[in-house]
């Protein structure tokens, strides 16, 4: 009997450090794709990428309640006596760029999700299968998400450069005709209207920005460097006539495409010195 009373609280406690490990990671988890949902939302400004995070932070909630533990994890709380409370790397406390918080919080919320699969198996296999698919879910967003980094690098792999003018699209919506593009095998995306206001410039070059983050495109805004900053284009164009090359490489940074129309070998030497890519 008594034997069989220390067997039960062996399973006892046993399932109870279970619900800490899920609780810590259950946070963990929620708490990083929130960091890194806001990064999509407000500094790259993708409804798809954000979307995509706050879809997964959804889904972590609806799998751990179907465990049917959800309301019982902070009774198994120990915030005071949990030892890894007081262990940090001196690299958590430094980011040195907006985008290393990205990239923090997007390996945290995948070794969460590996830590929730890992012990749930022990529960639910099929929740388990769940947390699994999730963290798959998240690697193929981070490839995503990548992809809106390093354009020039991409820009030298590409082999299609399409410019989308209104008036070109013969009544088409330009979004669509920039999506069949890239189905057709455009790798980069130029928006190009001349005489359009500002106002209706942003608003287009805002929604052909999605058009292009979700399939994998590159965009490029014509002439409006402010547009292109405002709406995080992948680079833009600059003429003779406008901004020179020098300038432009300045405002962009040194991560963005930058093009530079050039009518004579001279000027597409003078375009390259300036920065142009």
């Amino acid at each position: 009997m008594g034997s069989r009373c220390r067997r039960c609280v062996t399973i006892e406690n046993s399932y109870s450090r279970i619900l800490r490990i899920i609780d810590a990671n259950y946070n963990r988890t929620g708490e990083a794709l929130r960091v890194a949902e806001e990064y999509a939302r407000f500094v790259l400004d993708s409804r798809t990428w954000a979307g995509c995070l706050k879809n997964l932070r959804h889904r972590l909630f609806a799998v751990v309640d179907g465990l049917g533990v959800l309301a019982s994890l902070p009774a198994h709380r120990d915030t005071a006596g949990d030892v890894g409370t007081k262990l940090s790397a001196e690299s958590e406390r430094e980011r040195a760029r907006i985008r290393d918080v990205l990239a923090a919080n997007l390996k945290r919320a995948a070794e969460g999700l590996r830590v929730l699969e890992e012990y749930v198996k022990t529960l639910d296999p099929g929740a388990a299968s769940a947390f699994e698919q999730m963290r798959y879910d998240l690697y193929t967003a981070e490839k995503g998400i990548a992809a809106r980094f390093a354009p020039n690098e991409r820009l030298a792999a590409a082999r299609l450069y399409v410019l989308v003018t209104t008036g070109l699209c013969r009544g088409r919506n330009p979004e669509e005709v920039a999506a069949d593009a890239i189905r057709g095998g455009a790798d980069v995306i130029q928006l190009r209207e001349n005489q359009m206001l500002d106002g209706d410039f942003l608003a287009l070059a805002r929604k052909l920005r999605e058009v292009c983050s979700a399939r994998g495109a590159l965009f490029v805004v014509n002439d409006r460097l402010h547009v292109a900053q405002l709406v995080d284009a992948d680079g833009a164009h600059v003429g003779q006539e406008d901004l020179p090359g020098a300038h432009a490489r300045k405002l962009l940074g040194p991560d963005r495409i930058l093009g530079v129309s050039a009518h004579s070998t001279e000027q597409a030497r003078a375009a390259i010195e300036a920065g142009a890519s």
